[in-house]
């Protein structure tokens, strides 16, 4: 067996792959293991790790179908190796260790794997085995961070090394000394300068993953590194610095983690969290094309080089560490704010630019370019809000004024007469983002948003524009009571003139477009209503009022769409449980319930477009019948002596089954909803 494993044929040894799992899993069954099973465990171990390395002709940079098949085997003996970890942990880790010089980060990376940890608790210590294992992975660790594997020239090493770096985060915890030259590494030529793309590509996500997970521990070591800077700037004798190296080494390693936070917050750490910065600089500059140079459909940068040093995604990380390191700092309000508005400035500056471009180019290829440009652009500050959380809001940091600078800028775009519909994306998304992080602070843009998003929308932007909408009543609610009694007429309106307009029977897309700003509509309307905003509805002017119900009434028995008829059939129930026999609703409703909603309850089931054949809209039985019982609860008699000597009559419909109909009502939900199931089923067999 070990034989074919080791076969310099990957085909050969790939068959025998499956053979070794069953020897192996048979082993784990046989503790203890005899001299020889251990041998042959070994010996199959140095084989999975020698059949690991690629071979000379592997092309990292176009990886083809060969390197595809090759990377498939690599998984095969990846599982090899997690099985035979499994098996015998402390056999694993010595061999590992044996073979560190050669394949260190492979093997420590992969260790991850191998040996699982609850929450990558890797490092806890509370047994003698876990303590073990700990001790074995921060040896191995310690090594590799300080060697100088980083500094490897091939890409695939550098790439294996952040990996491994990156996934056992919490090592840092224990070793925070470790922290600087990981940093390093990642701000240097071997990181985000790397020459090559595909590694700044991966590096700038790794980047963003470390920071999050250290960021509170980089902030403690800068801080004992500077101590001790100035300590021995200031000492003269040899055996003081050793005094003061011994002092802070035992700092670090005694002093628990919170009190070291209590201490250090009185360092002046903004220096560091700056030079990170500063060293960023370059890498953040927003990629704007110039209109007379574009190369084959590459957008150049600002330098005018075809090949931008870090792709638009690849910078979002950075922005994301940067909003991540300013706001998480110990620094003041007023300095955080300015350090945001730093990086945000040039920002807005290169959007305006390009904005200013984009109104006066008529290229229609070039015009997509800056469109793709200035969404990038809002991308970025969205990215860097990503550093705010409950706990550090963008209030308690005073980046408000940064944002809605940014903010006032952006919906500039929205007065664009080009490229409109890729711009309200970018402006959409961005807005998205300040309602959760503006908080308060974003209801005087709404009026303006609003208005912008209203002029001559067709139905996509419409309906794109709905959940923003959503987003601010459900944030709001009564709060923002006061703009949407103003804007609900106006909205409504533009919604059903787009919805009513002449459309060309062909343009399925069009409608498939109407389709979706119907159910958007209504649930804007079930979100107002849920949100104890009825009363915008209730003290619009009649005839808008009367529209709105008329359309809920149609959404329920005329559409074929069963998400639109569900949620309209639950607006006629809510609005029936707030404005029956209540001051709060409109005069004339109960009448209205009784002989508009009632009959679209009933109604609906019997018109073509309800597919009984169709789970989803045969389930519409039980909203029906909740929308009845309802009814029937705020209206009792009055209902009952409408349906038997009004309404059923009209119908022509057999007394007994209008008496079995309304005792059905008296039941409770469940029980009505297979009442009518029995209902509707007779009447299609015309019984």
């Amino acid at each position: 067996m070990c034989r074919f494993l080791g076969d310099e044929d990957d085909d050969v040894s790939s068959t025998v792959c499956p053979f070794a799992m069953s020897y192996i899993g048979i082993l784990k069954r046989l503790k203890p293991l005899s001299d020889k099973q251990k041998e042959n465990v070994q010996n199959i171990m140095m084989i999975v790790l020698k059949k690991f390395e690629f071979d000379e002709d592997y092309d990292f940079d176009e990886e083809g179908e060969d390197e595809a098949m090759f990377q498939d085997y690599r998984k095969t003996l990846k599982m090899l190796f997690c099985s035979i970890a499994k098996m015998d942990p402390t056999l694993m880790l010595i061999i590992v260790r044996q073979m560190l010089s050669s394949f260190a980060l492979l093997l420590v990376y992969m260790l991850g794997e191998a040996l699982p940890a609850q929450q990558n608790q890797h490092f806890r210590d509370d047994t003698k085995e876990s303590q073990e294992k700990a001790e074995a992975l921060k040896e191995m660790l310690k090594m590799i961070i300080m060697s100088e594997v980083s500094h490897h020239t091939h890409q695939a090493v550098t790439l294996q090394f952040f990996e491994t770096v990156v996934r056992y985060e919490k090592f840092y915890h224990h070793q925070p000394e470790c922290i600087p030259a990981v940093l390093s590494a990642f701000l240097d030529e071997r990181g985000l300068r790397n020459p090559r793309s595909r590694v700044r590509s991966r590096v700038s996500y790794l980047f963003t993953r470390f920071i999050k997970a250290v960021r509170l521990y980089v902030y403690m070591l800068v801080y004992v590194c500077l101590y001790v800077y100035m300590l021995v700037f200031v000492c003269s004798y040899d055996y003081m610095l050793v005094y003061v190296c011994l002092y802070v080494y035992m700092l670090v390693y005694v002093c628990s983690y919170d009190y070291m936070c209590i201490f250090v917050c009185r360092g002046n750490l903004h220096q560091y969290t700056e030079n990170i910065l500063k060293q960023m600089e370059g890498l953040l500059t927003l990629n704007t094309p110039h209109s007379n140079t574009i190369v084959n459909g590459i957008q150049p940068n600002a330098a005018g080089d075809t090949q931008s040093w870090l792709t638009n995604e690849e910078q979002m990380f950075l922005y994301e560490v940067a909003s991540q390191l300013i706001v998480n700092s110990n620094l003041s309000a007023q300095r955080k704010s300015s350090l945001m508005m730093a990086l945000l400035t040039p920002v807005i500056q290169d959007f305006q630019t390009v904005f200013n471009k984009l109104c006066q180019e008529t290229d229609e290829a070039v015009q997509q370019s800056y469109a793709d440009c200035l969404n990038c652009a809002m991308s970025f500050a969205s990215r860097a809000s990503k550093g705010f959380s409950n706990q550090a809001t963008m209030k308690t940091c005073a980046c408000i004024p940064v944002f809605t600078s940014c903010l006032d800028m952006f919906i500039q775009a929205l007065n664009s007469p080009f490229q409109r519909a890729t711009l309200q994306q970018g402006v959409r998304q961005f807005f998205h983002r300040m309602i959760v992080c503006l908080e308060e602070d974003i209801l005087p843009f709404v009026p303006v948003m609003v208005r912008l998003m209203l002029e001559t929308p067709d139905a996509k932007e419409l309906y794109d524009f709905i959940p923003m909408l959503n987003q601010l009543v459900t944030k709001f609610k009564v709060t923002l009571a006061p703009f949407l009694q103003e804007a609900f007429t106006p909205l409504v309106t533009t919604i059903y003139t787009v919805l009513n307009s002449p459309i060309d029977s062909l343009d399925t897309v069009t409608m498939s477009d109407r389709k979706l700003l119907r159910r958007g509509y209504f649930t804007f309307i079930a979100n107002l209503i849920t949100s104890n905003l009825t009363q915008v509805i209730k003290n619009q002017d009649g005839a808008t009022v009367e529209q709105v119900l008329t359309t809920v009434i149609q959404g329920c028995s005329d559409l074929p769409d069963p998400s639109s008829q569900k949620v309209c059939f639950n607006i006629l129930k809510n609005l029936v449980e707030q404005w029956t026999n209540s001051e709060d609703g409109i005069m004339g409703f109960d009448e209205f319930t009784r002989k508009n909603i009632v009959p679209a309850c009933i109604l609906a089931p019997t018109k073509e477009s309800f597919d009984w054949r169709d789970a989803q809209t045969v389930l519409l039985l039980g909203d029906i019948a909740g929308c009845l019982h309802t009814i029937y609860t705020k209206q009792t008699e009055v209902l009952v002596q409408w349906l038997v000597n009004q309404y059923f009559p009209s119908l022509q419909l057999d007394p007994s089954i209008s008496q079995s109909f309304c005792t059905s009502l008296t039941a409770d939900q469940k029980k009505l909803k297979d009442y009518l199931k029995s209902f509707y089923s007779n009447l299609r067999d015309g019984r």
